[in-house]
Parts: C-alpha cells; sequence; structure tokens
C-alpha cells in the first residue's frame, strides 16, 4: 500500500498480511511530495516506487526501491534544473514498468516554466537501468 500521511506529506510504503496486519510501514524521508503515484513489485521482491513531488528543484519526480522488509535502499530525483530558465519546469510521473532484463521505463509529463508561466507540456519516456541510471 502506498500512502500519504496528511500532516507532513511524507509517502509511506506499507506491506500488509493476509489478514491486513501491518507487517512494515516505511516513511521516505525528505519527500515533501503531492502523491505516490506508482507502486511496482519488481521481479527481485523490491517495490518500486514512482512519486510526483518536490525534489531538489521545483515538482520533480522521485523514484525509489524498498526492499521486503521495507527498508529504503535506493532514491534518486529526476527534474530539470532551475538554472536553466528554458528547461525548468513541473516533470510528473504517470507510471512506469519493469522489463524481465530488469530494466525500468519509466513515462510521464514536463510542463515549462518561462516568465513564472506554465507552457508548452510535453510527454516523455525515460529508459533506466535497475540502478535508476539512464541508459
Amino acid at each position: 500500500m502506498l500512502y500519504t500521511d496528511a500532516t507532513n506529506l511524507d509517502i509511506h510504503v506499507m506491506k500488509l498480511d493476509q489478514n491486513r496486519m501491518i507487517v512494515w510501514d516505511s516513511k521516505l524521508a525528505n519527500v515533501n511530495t503531492t502523491k505516490g503515484v506508482q507502486l511496482t513489485e519488481s521481479a527481485n521482491g523490491d517495490y518500486l516506487l514512482g512519486i510526483n513531488g518536490s525534489g531538489i528543484q521545483n515538482a520533480d519526480v522521485i523514484l525509489s526501491r524498498v526492499n521486503a522488509t521495507g527498508q529504503v535502499i535506493q532514491m534518486k530525483t529526476f527534474g530539470s534544473p532551475q538554472s536553466d530558465p528554458y528547461a525548468y519546469g513541473a516533470e510528473e510521473i504517470a507510471g512506469m514498468v519493469e522489463t524481465k532484463n530488469g530494466d525500468i521505463f519509466v513515462y510521464g509529463s514536463n510542463t515549462l516554466k518561462n516568465n513564472n508561466v506554465y507552457s508548452n507540456q510535453r510527454n516523455w519516456v525515460a529508459k533506466l537501468d535497475s540502478s535508476f541510471t539512464m541508459k
């Protein structure tokens, strides 16, 4: 289960047993976020999370990997740098798919910001390896 707490807007991932009792509940640290949009169980038993939130600059995409015991083992933020006035904008994830060989396709959209006005929405697809490195 993936949820956002109402107080701090932090993302939590929770595993429940067959009786709906909490097995573990992990909070992703330092993620001021608006929503978690994707939770996928990986072939190796880890959980892949795709999050729309406030990362380093603006609205960024945050990917995380949580192992089978609830420990956050990987987190990476993707977004355009605020220092580039033509690429600065809001990135959003719409979904992700893991391939048989462990690569991850992530897809979503980007809306550019120019003179404090958002415009020019573009769709994107990224291919990542299992360590969230662009291929």
